[in-house]
């Protein structure tokens, strides 16, 4: 099972450690956004993770229940590959690795490590003295969103959601894919 210390690929040809988990619960269940490429890759996520997308111009960052079949996603090999097929699905755990970079690639799609309940930039931000922390041999959240997120942890997780809703909906404006 993964964990913080092991290094993962984190876009194409580059790796990066993981330092952290957002959630890390083996025994819950939940809905996922289930995408399957045109190359056979899959992707289940939640519906607020954000994955990237190759539009055009550049690779966008969206919301999995805002995914549709057609978009193109980033794979293994640097190269954008089409969304065939996107199912609602339930399945059992919950992970959400951090890595130092921000992204992480799982089952060869890029995605990032962040999600809508707060924009990746201020996530980066709030992490940051974990980070440090973690690279001096010790932790500041440790393993505190792991299960049985303790009731004061999920207050001010529910305060971080509601800031993070606030500076994501006024950010939305300029990439209409989050709308």
């Amino acid at each position: 099972m993964l964990k913080a210390g092991d290094r993962v690929r984190s876009a194409p040809g580059e790796f990066s450690e993981v330092f952290f988990f957002g959630h890390r619960d083996p025994e819950s269940w939940h809905t996922f956004v289930r995408i399957t490429t045109i190359r056979g890759s899959v992707l289940a996520l939640s519906e607020e993770h954000l994955l990237y997308i190759q539009d055009s111009v550049a690779r966008v960052l969206v919301p999995a229940r805002n995914v549709i079949t057609g978009m193109e996603v980033v794979e293994f090999s640097g190269k954008a590959s089409r969304i065939d097929r996107i199912e609602r699905v339930m399945m059992q755990g919950l992970f959400n690795p951090h890595t130092y970079s921000g992204t992480i690639m799982v089952n060869g799609i890029l995605a990032s490590c962040f999600n809508t309940v707060v924009p990746p930039g201020v996530g980066q931000a709030l992490l940051a003295p974990e980070r440090l922390l973690y690279r001096m041999g010790s932790r500041l959240l440790g393993g505190w969103f792991d299960t049985n997120t303790p009731s004061c942890v999920q207050r001010v997780g529910s305060a971080v959601r509601l800031v993070g809703e606030k500076i994501w909906t006024s950010d939305k404006r300029s990439n209409p894919l989050l709308d």
